[in-house]
Order: C-alpha cells, then sequence, then structure tokens
C-alpha cells in the first residue's frame, strides 16, 4: 500500500528509515466517505467494548472495504488496544485494590 516513491523520497531525506504515521496515512489516499466509514468502524468498535454482542463482525467487513484485507487486520489491532488502554483508566477508579491483590496472591 505505501508507494515506493514515499519510500525512496523518505530514505533519501533522511537517515532514518521509517514513515511517521502521518506520511503512512497519506499514502492510503482516503477521501471522505471512507474516513467516515472508519469514524463509523470506531463508533461500533466503542459499542462492542460497551458488550453489544455481533458488532465486531461489521467491523471488519467496514475497515475490509476502506483497507486491503491485510491492512485492516493491522489498523484495527492498534484501534482494540488503544480501546482497551481507555477502558482501563477509565474504570481504574471502580476497583478494589486489596480485593485484586488478594485474588492475585492466593
Amino acid at each position: 500500500m505505501i508507494s515506493t516513491k514515499l519510500l525512496l523520497k523518505r530514505n533519501k531525506n533522511k537517515s532514518k528509515s521509517f514513515l511517521t504515521h502521518l506520511e503512512i496515512l497519506q499514502s492510503y489516499n482516503l477521501n471522505a466517505l471512507q474516513w467516515v466509514a472508519i469514524g463509523f468502524a470506531v463508533f461500533l468498535l466503542g459499542l462492542s467494548k460497551a458488550g453489544i454482542k455481533g458488532i465486531g463482525i461489521i467491523i471488519v467487513v467496514i475497515l475490509a472495504f476502506v483497507f486491503c484485507e491485510k491492512a485492516s487486520t493491522g489498523v484495527l489491532l492498534p484501534m482494540l488496544i488503544i480501546a482497551d488502554i481507555f477502558a482501563v483508566i477509565y474504570y481504574n477508579r471502580y476497583t478494589h485494590g486489596n480485593i485484586f491483590l488478594s485474588s492475585y496472591h492466593g
């Protein structure tokens, strides 16, 4: 998906051979409708994390239409990781540390 022109330009300009996040996103050349579809997929991801079953397959299909099949998996995995991080940060205030530690030690 990433154009070789962009990689060669990046290698000539800097000694580092990796791309920034913005350069990777620009290499996909997404239009407004595709960005709306990605936003809708993120919204559905939030609903699936809230406990609504069966929505996960819709997210995969939307991302497969926007990106190719293999790239959609690479896009979905960071989305899931970030959603889990936000969930841990949000629900951390509702945890009882002594109950957690007692179940962990014994």
